[in-house]
């Protein structure tokens, strides 16, 4: 009988799960170090040692990245079928005990088979959504339907563009021809 193996051990102050692929009743199993709980706290997965990380996850893939690639290293899921649910990663801030500061990054279910990329970040006391890029890949920034490649919404929106060239261009091109539009500031 062939079967995968598990094994949990403790060493040196530190949980070790070893797992192997298959192996043979009465023969050696040969496992594989896939997660470390250290006596830091810091957790590794694919990796042994970690230099500051309390969460390390390390992969080796030679898959090339493509515009239609999934991610595969870290998997966020809500199995929810519900326009409107999320899934996501909250960074906090600390203080004296007290959360300071959040922003988040949450993927949302808009419809069967599609999601947004939804950007939000705390002023204050008020945590609120500060950038969506939908599932046609608009960008809207103060909006969370943007209408066109970047849709700029608020009650001051602008565009600022800054730099120490003397003057700047907003180019225009049709992907059909040659032909290039410039509005240009001095």
């Amino acid at each position: 009988l062939s079967q995968a193996a598990a094994q949990l051990r403790m060493d040196g102050g530190q949980f070790r799960f070893n797992i192997a692929p298959s192996g043979t009743a009465g023969n050696t199993i040969s496992f594989t170090q896939a997660m470390t709980l250290d006596a830091s706290g810091n957790l590794l997965l694919g990796t042994t040692s970690t230099a500051q990380a309390k969460a390390d996850f390390r992969k080796t893939d030679n898959t090339t990245y493509t515009s239609s690639s999934a991610g595969n290293l870290l998997s966020l899921r809500n199995e929810s079928t519900t326009a409107g649910t999320y899934s996501g990663l909250q960074f906090v801030a600390v203080g004296n005990g007290v959360d300071v500061g959040t922003a988040h990054i949450n993927a949302v279910h808009t419809a069967s088979g599609s999601a947004a990329l939804a950007f939000g970040t705390r002023n204050s006391a008020t945590t609120a959504e500060r950038m969506r890029i939908d599932s046609a890949g608009n960008v809207g920034i103060g909006t969370t339907s943007p209408s066109s490649n970047v849709d700029i919404l608020g009650s001051s929106s602008r565009l600022r563009l800054d730099g120490s060239a003397a003057s700047f261009q907003i180019l225009s091109r049709n992907t059909s021809d040659s032909a290039t539009n410039a509005l240009t500031f001095d």
